[in-house]
């Protein structure tokens, strides 16, 4: 154990996960300290007993002094999220999910607080948080569906979604944690974003995290492919086009079907579909008569759901 009154880097990593996501369960807890035993239950009862940590069955949350902590530590002034209502303990795992979740290498993390202050989005918004690559100006904002939606949250997330642009945001993420949330979002007919993914919940991770290695065996694939700046294709070669439909992209869908319907006859092109194994059979009946190139699915990650 270190001394008393000292922060180790996993309490530091602890209390910066809590007041970027509002709040965390025991599990992600252990994760933050590495799994060992019950090593992270004596620093939860210490920055406890220190007035840093509430615990609230399985959940725990950061205190206001717990923040002044970190933010001595960060220079950030920032205070604890408010939660009001037990549901929104669960939204919160979840978005201390997508945060644990992302690779750090690969991406950055704003909470939905942040990124709302900064572009000028209102507070009531829906937006659950903001990620973005290490290319500048690469981002997406992350809408996270329940179990079970409603109808007028479905209405009221596209809505938001065809006003992002106003605020300097091209791109977005819905994540959906069941096939049920999935179906229920529908589709999707605003032409605002540059690109919209659907994603299973928390499947669509792995796939965030390992898109750079799957484009780098599609890009394997087609040895002389080149970047393509077609809206429904990602490279060509040749006479043919390849779209990259792993992620789910609703606005590249639409594009696609588009050119399908009216131009591919016209231009006499090939199509060829990028996807992975589970997806295969989804997108053969989206696109039918249309090639595929199958990638195999991110090893260890069982995905319920990824493509609609």
């Amino acid at each position: 154990m270190p001394p008393q009154k000292k922060l180790t880097d996993r309490d530091t990593k602890l209390l910066e996960a809590l007041i970027k996501t509002g709040a965390l369960s025991s599990r992600q807890v252990r994760e933050i300290y590495g799994g060992v035993s019950c090593y992270h239950y004596k620093r939860l009862k210490e920055l406890e007993k220190r007035g840093y940590l509430n615990r609230t069955g399985q959940h725990i949350q950061i205190t206001q002094q717990g923040a002044k902590a970190i933010g001595d530590i960060s220079g950030q002034d920032d205070a604890p999220i408010r939660i009001r209502e037990p549901w929104q303990l669960k939204q919160r795992k979840n978005i201390a999910d997508i945060f644990l979740g992302l690779s750090k290498d690969n991406w950055s993390f704003m909470s939905s607080r942040d990124i709302k202050k900064e572009v000028g989005i209102s507070s009531s918004a829906y937006i659950s948080c903001f990620i973005s690559t290490a290319r500048k100006g690469y981002g997406y904002a992350v809408y996270l569906l329940s179990n079970d939606p409603h109808k007028h949250t479905i209405r009221n997330i596209k809505g938001e979604l065809d006003r992002l642009i106003q605020h300097g945001i091209s791109k977005a993420i819905i994540f959906c944690p069941n096939p049920e949330s999935m179906k229920k979002f529908g589709a999707y007919n605003g032409r605002a974003l540059n690109e919209l993914l659907v994603l299973p919940f928390p499947f669509g991770l792995s796939l965030l995290n390992n898109i750079n290695q799957i484009h780098g065996d599609i890009q394997s694939r087609f040895n002389n492919c080149t970047v393509s700046i077609r809206p429904f294709a990602d490279y060509e070669e040749g006479n043919t086009f390849i779209s990259v439909l792993i992620n789910n992209d609703f606005i590249k869908k639409e594009h696609l079907k588009e050119y399908l319907n009216h131009a591919r006859k016209r231009e006499g092109r090939e199509i060829i579909i990028a996807c992975l194994q589970s997806q295969a059979a989804q997108f053969s009946v989206q696109f039918p008569g249309v090639k595929q190139c199958i990638i195999p699915d991110p090893k260890g990650v069982q995905n319920e759901s990824a493509a609609q």
